[in-house]
């Protein structure tokens, strides 16, 4: 029936009904994000991490898991990482963040401290029992590849 009533129509009218068509139909699908915590249980405490609000953090603590994955299989802790967070990180560690849970990729979070080029973020994470030997599950490799990947010397 549609493709009658387009058939029937002037050029400019049909493909102004077809793109309202689709249009439609984008808006009718659920919007895909990129974020891992977008989840209504996880979303409050990782938005505090993402702040470094370490006082929120404790208080979101009380009702969610330090260690609950995101969508992507990380955890708080990769995502305090992936910001630049050294107070996250401190937060996180101190209510028990497990420092050698692997993400989807295998890596742990000293793999992703060791990256991050920051000094502070290393010795948080070590500091919290973060394994300084621990092989990626994919690739078997030590913190110290990624250390020597990372875009700083430091």
């Amino acid at each position: 029936m549609i493709g009658l009533s387009i058939g029937r129509m002037r050029l400019p009218s049909a493909i102004a009904y077809a793109l309202l068509l689709g249009l439609a139909a984008a808006c009718a699908r659920p919007a895909m994000g990129n974020d891992p915590f977008s989840s209504p249980e996880l979303s409050p405490i990782a938005d505090a991490v993402r702040r470094g609000d370490g006082t929120e953090i404790r208080r979101q603590l009380e009702s969610v898991d330090v260690d609950a994955p995101g969508s992507d299989g990380s955890t708080l802790l990769f995502e305090a990482i992936r910001r630049g967070r050294v107070e996250s990180v401190e937060v996180l560690m101190a209510a028990g963040a497990d420092p050698n849970r692997r993400d989807a990729r295998g890596d742990t979070p000293m793999h992703a401290a060791a990256f991050s080029g920051d000094p502070g973020l290393l010795r948080a994470v070590i500091a919290g029992g973060g394994d300084v030997n621990a092989r990626a599950t994919g690739t078997g490799v030590t913190p110290l590849v990624p250390a020597l990947r990372s875009p700083s010397r430091e």
